[in-house]
């Protein structure tokens, strides 16, 4: 794979610079891009960064209209989701470094910012409709100026605010489209007076999902989500400028686009049942005592009863045929932002940047598709979050303009929180049988820094970057579980088996011993008369397995501090006014924590540390119409954090240290004015992501592949304004994007592989003479491409299933090292059933705007 990447990278290092000079005939130049990778406004290329940015003009010509489309079209980048939760969240990976799992202990690896202040949670509905000025994706960590939790990278939101010299303006976009879709987006700025200006802007989308259930005709994936922010500028002299804005966004869907593809016991295949008469293996899974959920399940509701589990699984992945309970997932997000600018004077300017976000989440899983079943992924969850950050800044230049620099000081308090409305789980040994599990996790983390850049000129055509950041992350956290008494639960197991399934309790005349076969005998710990205080009103309460009755909370907290350093350094030579090369090395950092289970509390993992080494080249034809930059990389990683299940040192699955690794890579992006009208836009980026050291027995092994890390992903675009006699114009655009195969997870016994796809999206829109209206006709994913997104293999392998998604050859069943035993034979994992995430079919529509 290195050779591979070293040898695109010479020819196209040899391909640009004879390209450069071509088409010279024509007069047009490619638009200049201006981006703040740097935290001040530059020219993309002068900046020594991996950027990717986009205007809403193309974002509009792309079709995109979430962040996981907008990755289809960037070199080394991958949305999606590694745990089949579908619509809760996403996983942002740059470059293979991300973070999977969702938690309130757990910190993305890729940060998102809005307006330059941190968004740290997954929750991506409302990010589509942010009245926007740009996106920048920074590919690479940006630990210096940017900080929090961007080991990967950071993608940058950046809105329009209120002009107070426009006037009064505004637009109006709507749409509508195939599987209901229906868009509006409108923004009015208003004058107020000569110093002050507002922006009120509102949007809403709404969708029916494409995976249909037979039984009913109802698409999972639908959505419907409001958007409402309004801002304030007042500018009252060339020195000083306040804005001031809120946001408030409502989202609904109807549990996403996820299908069941197979459930353990089922296929026949690799995960067939290993003992005589119990449908699922009743031997130990990899992590937990016990079995999986769902063969626990089928082990009390056996073959005869209306419980038992045996849904039919549609071979065409856009139908299933549940018939029980619809998901559903409600969100809000409430945001505050204000940043005060001031120019003490020519060359100092002081910045003020404030942010405040309360986001919750309400998600009703029901990824089963029964009537009757509850599998341990049918749970109601709360999901809150309240975040508030204050950074100061000075930006300048000194010595007659030879230095650029900012300096700044930064503090945040984020308190996640996530609480278990309802979640049952079958496995006596887990959680206590008909007593069901209702627990709390919170965390607060006080992150502070102070950080300092500069860029020296020590010649005209040679700049040193020199900068550094000091982070210090206090994360203090607790978690307890609640345990309310199902008596319907225990009222149902009764009638099948004629036992008291909580063995001797105020039930005393039924049997205490167990009749079923196998080891999954449903008696819970502590003494039976307490079972029954467990109700709705008055909870008990968990300490590891034994209960402490309802008038103790048996609480289980700690706290942490996690300090480094997270140095950059670059060197970038001019050679030409239009070619510039760099080198550049900079560390990133994610801090570390504890796991978020009580059985796990006392099991932290350390921060990860990622150092990445860059070569980079940004290359211009002297006539303005070829723009094309290249970057090489190699990261270095250090106690890489993975979320396993099959660790010796935890009870449940939860988030280790796994080892060091090295990522190498390249990327390729290029624009080229074929004619005056027709423009040519590629991408493309390669990645080689390997483990150099590993922990036995953490689920990964030496040539287990990395989550969400594609060798290959390649994009290329056309698009052609035509000039009509009668007036007003044609453009047209059409566009390609690939995806080689990747992994879901991380860690081998959940993972599967999401199969290389390819998509297409095309629009054909009229512009009116004025430029103030336009029409467009367009198709993403225009060649009906069946492609996942994501997914989770929590039942072993989908051998025999119809999705065969993992192999029994798959490399997570295929031990490297001859020194270690085989630590996957299996690969079940509770709760034994295998979801995907399935990407929409071809959508076509129309959208119209007005600007005025």
């Amino acid at each position: 794979m290195k050779k591979r990447l070293l040898s695109v990278a010479i020819a196209a290092s040899v391909a640009v610079p004879v390209l450069l000079p071509q088409l010279a005939l024509a007069q047009a130049q490619l638009e200049e891009i201006t981006v703040t990778a740097q935290r001040r406004a530059e020219d993309l290329q002068s900046v020594p960064v991996a950027v990717t940015s986009f205007n809403p003009e193309e974002l509009d010509r792309l079709g995109v209209t979430d962040p996981q489309q907008m990755a289809d079209f960037i070199p080394n980048v991958s949305i999606g989701d590694g745990t089949g939760r579908a619509n809760v969240g996403a996983q942002f990976s740059i470059r293979g470094v991300n973070e999977a799992r969702i938690s309130p202990v757990l910190d993305p690896a890729v940060g998102i910012y809005i307006d330059e202040v941190y968004y740290g949670r997954p929750i991506t509905n409302f990010l589509r409709l942010l009245d926007v000025q740009s996106v920048e994706v920074l590919r690479g960590p940006q630990g210096t100026l940017f900080g929090k939790n961007s080991t990967g990278g950071a993608i940058v939101y950046t809105t329009i605010k209120p002009d107070v010299d426009a006037g009064l303006s505004g637009y109006v976009k709507g749409g509508f489209g195939e599987f209901s879709r229906a868009n509006l987006r409108t923004a009015l700025n208003i004058p107020l007076s000569d110093t002050l200006a507002a922006r009120v802007a509102y949007a809403h989308m709404e969708r029916d999902g494409w995976v249909e259930r037979i039984s009913d005709g109802v698409g999972l994936g639908a959505d419907d989500t409001d958007f409402f922010s309004a801002k304030l500028r007042y500018q009252p002299n060339e020195k000083l400028t306040v804005d001031v804005g809120i946001d408030y966004t409502e989202s609904s869907s109807n549990g996403g686009a996820s299908k069941l593809i197979d459930y353990f016991g089922n296929n026949g295949g690799f995960d067939d049942p290993a003992t005589s008469g119990i449908e699922g293996d009743t031997t130990p899974p990899i992590f937990t005592p016990g079995i999986s959920n769902i063969a626990a399940y089928n082990t009390l509701f056996p073959v005869g009863t209306p419980e038992h589990y045996a849904p039919t699984i549609p071979l065409d992945l856009y139908k299933l045929t549940g018939a029980g309970p619809i998901g559903g997932t409600d969100a809000e997000s409430t945001g505050f932002n204000m940043s005060i600018s001031y120019d003490i004077s020519e060359t100092l300017t002081f910045r003020s940047i404030t942010g405040y976000r309360d986001m919750e989440t309400l998600e009703n899983r029901e990824s089963d598709e029964s009537l009757f079943a509850q599998s341990y992924f049918d749970s109601k969850t709360l999901d809150n979050s309240d975040f508030w950050s204050q950074e100061f800044q000075f930006t300048g230049t000194a010595f007659n303009d030879r230095l650029n620099y900012v300096v700044g000081a930064y503090l945040s308090e984020e308190e996640p929180t996530l609480r278990q409305l309802t979640n049952k789980d079958y496995r006596a040994t887990d959680l206590f049988g008909t007593v069901e599990l209702r627990g709390t996790r919170a965390q607060v983390t006080e992150s502070s820094g102070i950080f300092a850049q500069g860029d020296w000129m020590l010649t005209d055509n040679l700049t040193l970057t020199l900068g550094v950041r000091s982070v210090k992350d206090k994360k203090t956290f607790s978690t307890f579980n609640q345990g309310v008494f199902d008596a319907a639960l225990d009222q149902r197991l009764f009638e099948i088996w004629a036992i008291d399934p909580n063995g001797p309790d105020d039930n005393s005349n039924y049997p205490d011993l167990d009749p079923r076969p196998g080891s999954n005998v449903l008696y819970p710990n502590g003494d039976g008369a307490t079972y029954g205080g467990c109700t709705e009103t008055s909870p008990c309460y968990l300490l590891g397995t034994s209960i402490v009755g309802s008038e103790a909370q048996a609480t289980f907290s700690g706290s942490d501090t996690f300090t480094t350093l997270t140095p950059r350094i670059a060197l970038e030579w001019q050679a030409r006014d239009n070619m510039m090369f760099y080198a550049s090395a900079t560390k990133g950092f994610k801090s570390g924590g504890t796991n978020d289970t009580v059985a796990d509390i006392d099991t932290p993992f350390q921060p990860e540390e990622l150092w990445n080494y860059e070569l980079g080249a940004r290359l211009q034809s002297e006539n303005g119409r070829i723009r094309a930059n290249i970057t090489l990389f190699e990261m270095d990683y250090s106690d890489k954090q993975l979320t396993v299940t099959s660790d010796a040192r935890c009870n449940r699955r939860c988030t280790i240290n796994v080892g060091d690794a090295t990522i190498s890579g390249i990327e390729i992006e290029a624009i080229a004015l074929l004619t005056d009208n027709l423009r040519f836009n590629m991408g493309y980026g390669g990645l080689d992501a390997e483990w150099d050291t590993y922990t036995q027995f953490a689920g990964v092994e030496k040539d287990s592949p990395f989550s969400r890390a594609p060798e290959n992903s390649f994009t290329a675009g056309l698009r052609h304004n035509w000039d009509l006699a009668m007036g007003g114009s044609l453009v047209s655009s059409v566009n390609y994007s690939y995806k080689d195969d990747q992994q879901s997870s991380g860690q081998d016994s959940t993972t599967l592989t999401i199969p290389s796809y390819d998509l297409v999206t095309a629009r054909l829109a009229y512009v009116s003479p004025q430029g103030n209206w336009e029409a467009s006709l367009f198709c993403n994913n225009c060649t009906d491409e069946e492609y996942i997104t994501g997914g989770a293999a929590w039942a072993g392998s989908t051998a025999g299933s119809g999705f065969n998604y993992k192999p029994v050859d798959h490399p997570a069943y295929i031990n490297s090292d001859p020194n270690v035993a085989d630590q996957n034979p299996s690969a079940n994992a509770p709760p034994g059933i295998t979801l995907v995430n399935i990407g929409a079919p071809r959508l076509i529509g129309v959208d119209f705007s007005y600007s005025f």
